[in-house]
């Protein structure tokens, strides 16, 4: 495969670092509303519940709260208000961002992207471990977080969110919304900024690591390809591989399900490792072909509403670090 030599036109020489933080500004406060909206279905059932039942049990709260956590049509509902202001954000540009192609999918290619995207899942399960083994040397656990990352669904409407509408969803969020705004800047500057926004927004030390990484993957395939393929392979991991296997390995043995999940994490790991090792030419003259101007990241993370975004979401994640059990 010949290389090109040219440095791409996209990105462009010199960048209004003004107007540049201005957008930067402006989609970091679009997200933090979006994320805002997505919790404020909850909080105003809390405040409705306190406000019913003045002489409620704080027990008794405590569980018809966390039993909200469970349906999903408030997660949905969260998702439409969140959607809304996405959808103000990029105006008239939204639509087009649903519908860019740039070149067919093939059998071939699709097949080395899936083992690529599947990578992830030996990659979250060995950090998980890790971290976890890391922290219980202090004294403390992650544990809550890393199963509710892995948790399968309990009711209908949560199954429909978190394996059908919510992949839809954070799909055309951080691969359509936010990847397009940021593509003036650069291919790669586009992919690697919203894979980062993205592993942020989960709040989640652990599973962050994991969008993180998909996020590379499904960037790279948004903006190649289209972002019907991206949507395609978070369902595929959120319905397939999280919920239909989980609740497949949770009626065996525990020592046959174990089984199961190490060989496939095997797989995904051999089979993800071998497909990068192989492409590997291709991937650096990628990132060559697509550079990103210089302080562009810097000039990104610096921003105030993105550091407020960023650290929002630290602050969140920190708070599923707890002490273990006496």
């Amino acid at each position: 495969m010949k290389t090109e030599k040219t440095i791409s036109s996209e990105v462009p020489a010199k960048n209004d670092r003004r107007l540049f933080r201005k957008g930067i500004n402006r989609l970091s406060r679009t997200l933090i509303i979006y994320e805002f909206m997505l919790i404020a279905v909850f909080l105003a059932y809390a405040v409705f519940l306190l406000l019913d039942n003045p002489d409620i049990t704080d027990e008794l709260y405590e569980l018809t709260v966390n039993n909200a956590l469970e349906n999903g049509w408030l997660m949905i509902a969260g998702l439409c208000l969140g959607m809304v202001f996405i959808l103000l954000f990029r105006k008239k540009e939204f639509f087009s961002d649903l519908t860019k192609k740039n070149k067919s999918m093939t059998l071939n290619a699709f097949v080395k992207i899936f083992f690529c995207f599947m990578l992830a899942q030996p990659i979250f399960f060995a950090v998980s471990f890790l971290f976890e083994a890391f922290l219980n040397l202090f004294g403390y656990t992650n544990l809550a977080d890393i199963e509710s990352a892995s948790a399968v669904s309990t009711t209908f409407s949560f199954f429909l969110y978190a394996a059908f509408l919510g992949p839809i969803a954070e799909e055309i969020v951080f691969r359509g919304a936010v990847l397009r705004f940021l593509e003036k800047n650069g291919k790669v500057f586009a992919i690697v900024v919203s894979a980062i926004l993205f592993g942020l927004f989960h709040s989640n030390l652990t599973q962050g690591v994991f969008a993180l990484f998909v996020g590379l993957v499904l960037g790279y395939v948004a903006v190649e390809y289209s972002l019907k393929w991206a949507v395609l392979l978070h369902i595929i991991n959120n319905f397939v591989f999280s919920d239909l296997l989980g609740r497949l390995l949770i009626m065996m043995d525990p020592s046959v399900s174990d089984l199961i999940l190490y060989l496939l994490y095997l797989l995904f790991f051999v089979g993800g490792v071998l497909v990068l090792f192989s492409e590997r030419r291709k991937i650096r003259d990628y990132i060559f072909r697509h550079p990103t101007g210089r302080g562009v990241y810097f000039r990104t993370f610096t921003a105030f509403w993105m550091v407020v975004f960023v650290l929002l979401n630290l602050l969140m994640a920190v708070t599923g670090i707890t002490p273990l059990p006496a």
